[in-house]
């Protein structure tokens, strides 16, 4: 049996980042990150890894499958060669293997080849944190605003001015409304309009003789 793909990790929410652990195998979901020590790519890896997981699959091994977890694990992370390049940004994997793409096809391959129990998935709880941190959109809508407008400090500074400037824009109005109140000119508007009343109250319609009848 296989484990379940992770959500996406955009929509979801969520982000990753190289472990400070040297133990492969200590994998952790803290505060909306995925921590993931360093896993080091060399020619030999793929023959290594392809040993170890015949071994763990030998019916006669009765122990943790450490390796088929942590490939079927990484596996659902690395769906694509971007996936890979992301790993490589966040400092997880190190390649010296050659690009992306080959480093995709040769993780694809061992994923191919490993199956594991859900039962006993050593990752469960990893797994199960991350889909349920993508069901809390609370979480979703921080993780994503904290990614977009608070990744760097000048997109920090666009954030606020871009919220503060409407803020400042209605409190500028009010008090243009409030000094104009307050000030001569609305004495002038309303001696105008009393100029106004006064001229209409002046204003008499013109009177005409009507013809008296013989």
């Amino acid at each position: 049996m296989r484990v379940h793909e992770f959500c996406n990790r955009t929509s979801g929410g969520w982000g990753s980042k190289k472990a400070e652990q040297s133990n492969l195998f200590d994998i952790k979901f803290i505060s909306g990150t995925l921590e993931i020590p360093l896993l080091s790519i060399t020619d030999c890896t793929e023959s290594f890894l392809t040993n170890l997981v015949a071994f763990e699959m030998c019916p006669s091994y009765d122990k943790p499958m450490y390796v088929c977890d942590y490939i079927i694990f990484m596996g659902c992370l690395i769906n694509y060669s971007k996936d890979v390049r992301l790993l490589n940004h966040s400092g997880i994997i190190e390649s010296w293997v050659g690009d992306d793409a080959e480093v995709y096809s040769m993780w694809h391959k061992l994923f191919k080849i490993t199956v594991t129990d859900l039962k006993n998935f050593g990752f469960s709880e990893v797994s199960i944190n991350v889909n349920n941190h993508c069901k809390r959109r609370r979480d979703v809508w921080m993780a994503n605003l904290k990614r977009n407008y608070f990744n760097s400090p000048w997109a920090l500074i666009s954030f606020f001015a871009a919220t503060t400037l409407p803020l400042l824009t209605v409190a500028q109005t009010i008090f243009s409304i409030l000094s104009f109140g307050k000030g001569s000119n609305f004495e002038s508007l309303l001696l105008f309009y009393e100029s106004c009343d006064d001229s209409k109250n002046q204003f008499h319609k013109p009177e005409f003789d009507t013809p008296q009848n013989s």
